[in-house]
């Protein structure tokens, strides 16, 4: 990113109160498209600290239904705001701003034209519709909108890949320089047209619903799934180095990584970041008797597991893989001969980054408007405490 040299256009706008504001007006895109030609897909899961954790004290509930014990509840990001967009109508009276579906009322402006919103919208709302007259197909409007980063999905035939593990199909055409799966953010129902049975939902897992069961389920049954996902984010993620903190001042002391992001991505302190190109190998002794014959196991201190490779048994014997299954994130769900005896884990998983509190970094946020810089430390390193996030 130091490498890039941005020219500055400055526009002096007149607003309604007739206040001169100045804004830069091809900065922003050139720093958000430097940050789209340098970037990777990166997972965005947004902290936000429980409402039932003991006020002035920090104490959380251990057995908390809302953040399962954690004392933070993680989620993506609800909608997004975009402020002072440039765009450009592909129809006469139809702006398509860069992210869609529009939520709540956006706000269009040009410099020397009214811009009048019209009362009713599409839906869902994936362009702005104009009341007459419409401005130039030529002009660059303004606009200030916020978004919604789920997608909707209904009635999805999903694939069954497991006992009681369904793979959802929309999230797997993605692509984002490579072929990456977007994640299940919520999940409304799910039903077996065929049989006429309603599943519980157990949890989601990147792009996969586990179920509680699958009833009389049979193959060739139709199902009918209704959830939502959320695509990656394509950010700047880069390792950092003892020389590069020399360089870069605004990079804290005790940070593993520096995420750059556009000036819109508002990161909160404990927001999780995965980038999805980066796949590492580990190993981990997992105890069974802490959770009993029928429980699953956590992998401790990893966030994202990707895949099993093995299981090496106490014995020395590799178990079947038709034993166990990745449950959610970090979780290992035996379906049959569970072992009461250690045994070592083989398996991949996404790298994972915690952001920092970014204080000590905020006399250099005087771009804050163009690009955010956002020290972050390695999860493993981060959160030995509470390593489970489920």
């Amino acid at each position: 990113m130091a490498t890039e040299q941005f020219p500055i256009t400055w526009i002096t706008e007149t607003w309604e109160h007739g206040v001169p504001w100045q804004f830069t007006r091809q900065t922003v895109q050139k720093y958000e498209a430097a940050i789209s030609r340098h970037g990777q897909a990166v997972r965005w899961i947004q902290s936000i600290l429980c409402p039932r954790v003991q006020p002035g004290m920090g104490q959380h509930d251990p057995t908390c239904p809302l953040c399962a014990g954690r004392g933070r509840i993680y989620q993506p990001p609800p909608t997004v705001s975009i402020y002072q967009e440039l765009a450009k109508q592909l129809a006469p009276g139809q702006l398509t701003p860069k992210y869609t579906p529009i939520v709540g009322t956006p706000r269009v402006w040009h410099q020397k034209q009214t811009i009048n919103i019209s009362a009713v919208q599409p839906s869902p709302w994936n362009y702005i519709a104009f009341d007459p007259p419409y401005p130039s197909l030529w002009n660059t409007l303004f606009v200030d909108y916020q978004f919604s980063p789920l997608i909707q999905v209904i009635g999805e035939n999903s694939s069954v890949i497991a006992t009681n593990v369904l793979q959802t199909i929309a999230t797997q055409q993605i692509s984002v320089g490579q072929n990456y799966s977007a994640t299940v953010a919520t999940v409304t129902g799910v039903q077996n047209i065929t049989k006429d049975e309603v599943y519980t939902v157990a949890s989601t897992s990147l792009n996969l619903i586990y179920l509680d069961s699958m009833g009389t389920w049979a193959p060739g049954d139709v199902l009918s799934v209704d959830y939502s996902y959320v695509l990656p984010y394509t950010f700047v993620l880069l390792g950092i180095s003892v020389n590069m903190q020399w360089l870069s001042p605004y990079e804290m002391e005790n940070a593993d990584a520096l995420l750059v992001t556009p000036g819109w991505a508002k990161i909160s302190s404990g927001d999780l970041f995965t980038p999805l190109s980066a796949v590492q190998s580990d190993s981990q002794v997992i105890d069974p008797r802490q959770t009993g014959p029928t429980g699953m196991d956590t992998v401790k201190n990893v966030f994202d597991i990707k895949a099993i490779d093995r299981i090496l048994l106490y014995s020395g014997v590799e178990a079947s893989s038709s034993d166990y299954q990745l449950f959610g994130r970090n979780q290992i769900q035996w379906l049959s001969n569970k072992p009461m005896q250690p045994y070592t884990l083989q398996f991949r998983f996404n790298p994972t980054f915690v952001a920092l509190p970014n204080v000590q970094s905020l006399r250099y946020a005087e771009n804050k408007v163009l690009a955010n810089r956002t020290s972050l430390v390695y999860y493993n390193k981060a959160s030995q405490a509470e390593a489970n996030f489920g």
